[in-house]
């Protein structure tokens, strides 16, 4: 009796290293690693940050705010305006046709400088994260300078590169599996979607693994995965196609 109880104990144990093994051990199809789509808000107009809100790793809401341009010198325009439309409707001289046409003018100019002082508050325009911020308070800035980049990272893409023999396999909103190094050292698993295959070959990327080592042309992939804050931009990353 206790030769079979080390036996049974032994074909046990064989069953849980298998089954460590099964999970640890993907014949995967393509590797590569995760980025993220970058979105770089830039500055509409030029001047002095006067206030700088976000700080990297703060996660934004459309619509929330970051940072604001001095409107000084658009403000006293502003003003300048309105009190020539005032002294201009108080100007009982002027024929009427004209005065209306001098006022459109002057409203005009004045809308758009209403327009160029909104621009001057600089406000996310997706839901994300950001990465990097290019600029400090009391910086100036032109229009057009990168103020924050902004990633969603609740969406990552895996990005391999597949052999022309692959290519045939696979297909655009293809489901996939998708695996990373856990915590253990193990493979965690996600669900993943091909978003994008590339119409061209390029030569195999260093750094980069393929199924077949020695080719040299291959084709660029991008898998989209749900994040569940496991997975990093740059962190590598396998697929299984089939």
């Amino acid at each position: 009796m206790k030769f079979i109880f080390k036996a049974g104990t032994l074909s046990i144990a064989v069953v849980f290293c298998l089954m460590s093994c099964s999970k640890r051990n993907v014949d995967a199809d393509a590797f590569g690693s995760f980025e993220s789509d970058n979105i770089i808000i830039s500055a509409q107009s030029s001047g002095m940050i006067l206030d700088f809100a976000p700080q990297e790793g703060q996660k934004l809401k459309a619509g929330d705010y970051i940072a604001t341009i001095d409107t000084t010198d658009l403000i006293l325009e502003k003003k300048k305006l309105e009190l020539q439309i005032d002294i201009l409707k108080q100007n009982a001289g002027i024929p009427t046709k004209l005065k209306d046409l001098q006022t459109e003018q002057l409203h005009l100019q004045l809308e758009q400088l209403n327009n160029a002082l909104a621009k001057c508050t600089v406000i996310s325009h997706v839901n994300g994260t950001v990465l990097n911020k290019y600029i400090n308070k009391y910086e100036l800035v032109a229009a057009g300078f990168p103020i924050v980049r902004i990633a969603d990272l609740s969406q990552m893409n895996l990005k391999v590169y597949v052999t022309e023999d692959q290519l045939s396999s696979i297909r655009l909103g293809a489901e996939c599996k998708v695996y990373i190094d856990d915590e253990k050292g193990e493979l965690k698993e996600y669900q993943g979607v091909i978003t994008w295959i590339s119409s061209e070959s390029e030569f195999t990327p260093k750094m980069i693994q393929t199924k077949k080592e020695r080719v040299n042309l291959v084709y660029a992939v991008k898998i989209k995965v749900e994040n569940d804050g496991a997975i990093k931009t740059g962190m590598p990353g396998e697929v299984v196609f089939r």
